[in-house]
């Protein structure tokens, strides 16, 4: 079930988040289902679980409504918001890092659902 995703710019001192769905096929045709799963997602400094953790993402599990494409929260939902606050992205120093999401049943063993590099700058807009 595992998905690359293509690399995911960041900004320090700015909020990010993404929504990601997830297939129970490939063709993307049967929406996976969340009920009764966990999600769990970091970033790390290297491509390995050992490395420094540079942020621990918020995820949320829910559905996107095709109409608005809004978000909202839905424990049998096929989507996931990812999220970091200004604080988050404020303290990572790094420029780059990697990161996955980890879904896992009641009892069962995680599994990686989708992992990208994540390349973080500074941004060009001052907030003050």
């Amino acid at each position: 079930m595992s998905t690359k995703l293509p690399d995911i710019q960041l900004s320090r001192n700015a909020g990010w988040s993404m929504i990601t769905e997830l297939y129970a096929d490939t063709k993307h045709a049967i929406p996976f289902s969340m009920t009764g799963y966990t999600a769990k997602a970091q970033i790390r400094a290297e491509e390995k679980q050992a490395s420094t953790l540079l942020a621990d993402i918020t995820a949320e599990i829910g559905t996107v409504d095709p109409t608005t494409e809004q978000f909202a929260l839905d424990p049998a939902g096929n989507a996931i918001r990812l999220s970091l606050t200004v604080a988050q992205t404020s303290a990572i120093a790094a420029t780059v890092g990697y990161a996955d999401l980890l879904l896992a049943a009641a009892g069962a063993e995680p599994l990686r659902a989708v992992y990208w590099r994540v390349v973080i700058g500074d941004g060009e807009t001052t907030w003050t």
